[in-house]
């Protein structure tokens, strides 16, 4: 039998999309239902809503039945800290100290949330995301579906709907901390995500209430937005001291809108424009994000992913709990284990290097003794201190050159670097020493080394080699020495240029 598709569905403000696909190659076809209007809760809007998503899932020739759904309206999202305490008592601390931030009851909520272990100062304590939606919308949500055929096995804020499908289409990293700015017609969102998690969510609107200003004015939206994202940056960097957002990605329904470029002129950040409607697979819809929203509902699985938000659960399940926490124990169990390893092979190897030293030392002494014959009584200080200057002096002898044309090493070579080639290491010494009347054709190894700069990177390389082979043509250079070799050259940023530095030798 046919492995059933995964279905995703967003219940946006005025309009549905339904996206089903596989789950290694998700197809989208988005199903617009486009005269909900706005809904006013009552029995018969419900039933005109069920025939209208009915008659959605018959013209798509939808089959499937399991629909992860996908939530836009009264989303809440909060994070805060907790400390370290057991899986069990977790559920408790988090109801007791969530109510601070909410100003009605639990009891209206459906929610789900996810310990985060963290370390402060050396202190162990849990970070909370909790996420949540108004329960008798998400119950009515539910009923209607159900009452379309639709079985609802899976539930979430539509924004961690969104970062999934940006994740599943390769648009932001998911080991990095993005900003994702959300633009809608006359209201933004940026969300904070990292991990497939959005701790943090700002909305505002892009036109200040009760103002006379028309909000068509771009000097008015580029301030207001400029201000909401340095507001927003300094607020998670005053709440996540260890953590920096890497990028910015821009979401907005008119491309050619400079909101990308403001951000790019006024922020030290990264920041990328992606057209919505582009990676909602071209479909030709109002509203791409929409589609994406359904899209990153339909990738959601439980089990794969350690961090889900499943408003359709009735309570956080105690091992995504024990998951989270003791993977923090883990974690820090293993970083003690490798440091007990590592202590227990030095000091194995300090004692097995002191065991081999003083073998050596023992070895040393048996056989200075035995060298020394006849003049064992003579003190060893002075015995070694007569060897030692003999010894240097016959280097000395050695190493005396008698002749040397070494001069006009030094004053072909410069005369052959091309421009834009310049020497910083330049070492010439004799091959071999030389005899007592001098060679009849010296040899010596010269050792070259510098950089080279172009306006065109990729000439820099060549201009290395242009030095390479002008060394091997020069006659006047041939009975010094007959291969010219490239060490290394690697290229590497010098004053805010690249240049390529290498090092090559003459033997």
């Amino acid at each position: 039998m046919a492995r059933s598709k995964d279905l995703g569905f967003f219940w946006g403000e005025t309009d549905f999309y339904i996206v089903e696909g596989p789950e290694n190659l998700p197809r989208v076809v988005p199903v617009a239902v486009s005269s909900v209007g706005e809904s006013d809760g009552t029995a018969v809007d419900d039933v005109r809503i069920t025939a209208l998503i009915q008659k959605g899932l018959r013209e798509a020739r939808i089959s499937s039945t399991q629909v992860k759904l996908s939530v836009s309206s009264g989303v809440i999202v909060r994070s805060f800290l907790l400390p370290w305490m057991k899986a069990g008592e977790v559920s408790g601390a988090v109801e007791f100290e969530v109510k601070k931030y909410l100003p009605f009851s639990l009891k209206d909520l459906s929610y789900a949330y996810h310990p985060v272990p963290v370390t402060q100062e050396k202190i162990k304590k849990l970070r909370i995301v909790f996420v949540a939606v108004r329960r008798d919308f998400l119950e009515r949500c539910t009923r209607i579906l159900e009452q379309a055929g639709l079985n609802v096995v899976f539930s979430e804020p539509a924004p961690l709907s969104l970062v999934r499908a940006l994740l599943a289409k390769k648009i932001i990293p998911a080991d990095q901390i993005i900003a994702v700015l959300h633009i809608e017609s006359t209201a933004a969102r940026i969300l904070f995500t990292h991990e497939g998690m959005v701790p943090f969510i700002r909305e505002f609107h892009l036109k200040a209430p009760n103002s006379n200003v028309s909000p068509d004015d771009p000097q008015l939206i580029k301030t207001r937005l400029l201000n909401e994202m340095h507001n927003s940056l300094e607020f998670y960097s005053r709440e996540y001291a260890r953590q920096r957002v890497t990028q910015v990605v821009v979401l907005s329904p008119d491309p050619g809108h400079p909101y990308g470029q403001w951000l790019k002129d006024d922020l030290d950040i990264t920041v990328t424009s992606v057209d919505p409607a582009s990676i909602a697979g071209g479909q030709n819809c109002p509203d791409p994000i929409g589609v994406l929203n359904a899209l990153g509902a339909a990738l959601a699985v439980e089990g794969r992913s350690r961090i889900v938000f499943n408003l359709s659960r009735k309570a956080v399940p105690p091992s995504a709990l024990m998951s989270a926490i003791n993977a923090f124990d883990i974690r820090q169990y293993m970083k003690a284990v490798k440091t007990a390893v590592v202590c227990a092979l030095a000091l194995t190897g300090i004692f097995a290097l002191g065991q081999s030293g003083l073998s050596r030392l023992q070895k040393s002494e048996q056989d200075l003794t035995a060298r020394q014959g006849n003049f064992v009584d003579m003190p060893v200080d002075d015995v070694q201190s007569k060897i030692d200057k003999n010894d240097l002096k016959l280097k000395g002898y050695k190493n005396i050159v008698l002749k040397s044309d070494s001069i006009q090493i030094f004053a072909h070579i410069p005369a052959l670097l091309p421009e834009g080639v310049w020497l910083v290491n330049f070492n010439v010494k004799s091959a071999a020493p030389a005899g007592r009347d001098g060679p009849a054709q010296a040899r010596w190894i010269v050792e070259l080394g510098g950089y080279a700069y172009a306006q065109d990177p990729k000439q820099e390389i060549r201009l290395v080699h242009e030095l390479i082979g002008r060394i091997k043509k020069e006659r006047r250079l041939a009975r010094f020495f007959t291969n010219v070799n490239l060490k290394n050259i690697q290229s590497q940023d010098m004053d805010g240029r690249t240049v390529v530095s290498f090092n090559q030798i003459c033997t």
